[in-house]
């Protein structure tokens, strides 16, 4: 039959269609490990102004809000970087982050009423170990779990960035390695919760 028929009747009942087994499996685990979200406000925090912008590209290409925080959030986050980084949406810390500069930045979106969604990111640098980067992750989260903001991870390098998202992975965060997958599953937690809200109009 008509994929365009098959199209749109899953989008009518709510069936998140994805197109890879790489999409499924992706999407499938934020759906089993993520809240649906509150709302749509997200930020993107970075460590690198390069994938800051493939995470940001991507969020603008599936309908992914990213806020544009208030100046009373921006002077939170400058305190969190160096003075040449960025407070803006995608956050910029700069390849000099360090464990705390990410604790800080992760502890003020989780804090902050005009943040529903999270996006992590990491490039790999010389001064910040991923695995080091990862464990501070998963102690935030446990804090926060119950806090209703979906938080999803993308760690970019070599063979100890995937050590990282494993142990991301195992402890029910959501990580990828490229921003691209991090964004496009979050968008998917987005557009069900559209699907729910207007179902319950």
């Amino acid at each position: 039959g008509s994929d365009k028929l098959y199209d749109a009747a899953f989008k009518q009942a709510g069936i998140i269609r994805a197109y890879s087994v790489e999409e499924m499996f992706d999407w499938a685990r934020v759906f089993a490990t993520q809240p649906i979200p509150r709302g749509e406000k997200t930020i993107i925090i970075t460590n690198g102004g390069g994938v800051g912008v493939l995470a940001t590209d991507t969020a603008e290409e599936n309908n992914v809000p990213l806020i544009d925080p208030s100046p009373e959030l921006k002077n939170e986050l400058r305190k969190t970087m160096p003075w040449f980084g960025s407070p803006k949406n995608p956050v910029d810390l700069t390849g000099q982050a360090v464990v705390d500069n990410y604790v800080k930045a992760l502890e003020i979106a989780y804090g902050s009423p005009e943040v529903d969604n999270i996006v992590v990111l990491y490039c790999r640098t010389a001064i910040l170990d991923p695995r080091d980067l990862a464990k501070a992750i998963v102690e935030i989260y446990r804090e926060h779990r119950d806090s209703g903001k979906p938080l999803v991870t993308a760690f970019v390098g070599g063979l100890d960035t995937f050590e990282a998202i494993k142990i991301l992975n195992r402890e029910g965060i959501p990580a990828y390695p490229s921003p691209e997958r991090a964004v496009k599953s979050l968008a998917k937690l987005i557009e069900y919760k559209r699907y729910r809200d207007k179902k319950t109009r």
